[in-house]
Formats: C-alpha cells, structure tokens, sequence
C-alpha cells in the first residue's frame, strides 16, 4: 500500500474511535502513526522509506460505559500469526496500562469487523 492509501484507511479506521493508529514494525521495533498526528503523511513515508512494514490498526473505542481497545491487521496480514501476536501484545500492555493508571476495566478486541 501507499502512505496515502494508508493515511485513507487509518482515517477509516479512526471514525468513531478516541484513538486510532497505524502500526509499522521494523526488525527489532514498532512505531505508531497517531490519526491525529498533523504530519501523518509524511510521518508514515519517512517510516516507509527507513524500511517499516505497515502492518495493522489499533484503536481505542467508548461505548456507553465501556471502553476497548482494539487490533486488526491489514489484510495482507489477516492470516499471519507472527502480526496478530504482535498487535495482541501492543493491546494487552496498552490495556495493562490504561486499567493501572485508569482504575477502568478495558475489554480487548482482535480483528473486530468494524475498525
């Protein structure tokens, strides 16, 4: 994908949430690219171009009550256990955190419909 078939589908990806991101992994490291980030676009290039392998979403949803944190791949990856291990483990210390400082519960979500 392109960054700015990319900064479309994180803009998709962000409607209705509190806070969406990308995920871009490189080979000992991952970065976020915030949709609310002024400079997405060109944060996402420079991350392309450094070698970053867009991989995925996570946002952060409120419901009434209830508040999720959700993952979903792109769908090159949908299928790939190494990407939807490594967005479950960015859910489950974002969530770890959140409940700490928070004192809310957080519910988890992998590869919702919607997102």
């Amino acid at each position: 994908m392109t960054a700015i078939e990319l900064i479309a589908e994180l803009r998709s990806a962000a409607a209705g949430t509190r806070f969406a991101a990308l995920v871009v992994t490189f080979d000992d490291s991952s970065e976020l690219v915030p949709s609310t980030e002024p400079k997405a676009l060109e944060q996402i290039e420079q991350l392309l171009a450094r070698g970053g392998r867009p991989v995925g979403f996570l946002a952060h949803i409120h419901k009434g009550t209830r508040n999720y944190l959700a993952s979903k791949p792109l769908p090159v990856y949908a299928d790939d256990p190494q990407i939807k291990a490594l967005l479950h483990g960015i859910i489950e210390r974002g969530a770890d955190g959140m409940e700490r400082t928070f004192g809310i519960e957080i519910k988890r979500l992998h590869n919702p419909e919607k997102l």
